[in-house]
């Protein structure tokens, strides 16, 4: 999906730009959206984010997240309007882009790289989270780092929804069920 962005255009920039911070810290549409540019650490590779609730949670980005938002802000950055000279990303008007905008974005995306039938139970958006923490869980990352990351009161709940959450837990001993999961989402 990443390849099918177009990065010589600022808006494409930004969008990939975006695309790659979800996925890399699995923020919420309108966790991204309200992100200002001094919640972004450049030097320390982090990003603060305002979640659900007003919860405040930083979060450690990847080196390649952190190199794309420092060049959409030296290179690919539409003006701002006054009002949204802070907001870290914006759309072609100048302004913050809104949660509806990073849904967009995503879901013009994944329509590019995904069947239509795929599409139809998916929240663009959303789906970049659920990566993110399965990304996380197939690294080994214990249950209490996945819920912090991703700004969660209590991860037990999520993993109730769905038994086959627990079986990845051991992955690599069902990696053939586990791909066939993944397939269904």
């Amino acid at each position: 999906m990443f390849d099918s962005v177009d990065l010589k255009r600022n808006r494409g920039f930004r969008d990939n730009t975006i695309l790659h911070l979800l996925y890399d810290s699995g923020a919420r549409a309108h966790e991204i959206a309200g992100l200002c540019v001094d919640d972004f650490d450049p030097g320390e590779m982090r990003v603060g984010i305002l979640g659900k609730g007003g919860r405040f949670r930083i979060v450690q980005i990847w080196p390649r997240t952190a190199d794309l938002i420092v060049r959409y802000l030296k290179e690919h950055r539409e003006k701002p309007m006054p009002a949204f000279k802070n907001r870290l990303f914006v759309n072609q008007r100048g302004q913050g882009l809104t949660r509806s905008g990073v849904y967009r974005i995503c879901q013009k995306y994944l329509k590019r790289v995904l069947p239509e039938n795929r599409l139809k139970d998916l929240n663009a958006a959303h789906c970049f989270r659920h990566s993110c923490a399965i990304h996380m869980l197939m690294c080994g990352s214990p249950i209490s780092d996945i819920k912090n990351h991703l700004g969660h009161e209590d991860i037990g709940s999520i993993l109730k929804n769905d038994p086959k959450i627990a079986e990845l837990i051991d992955w690599e001993n069902n990696k053939d069920e586990i791909a066939k999961w993944l397939d269904t989402l």
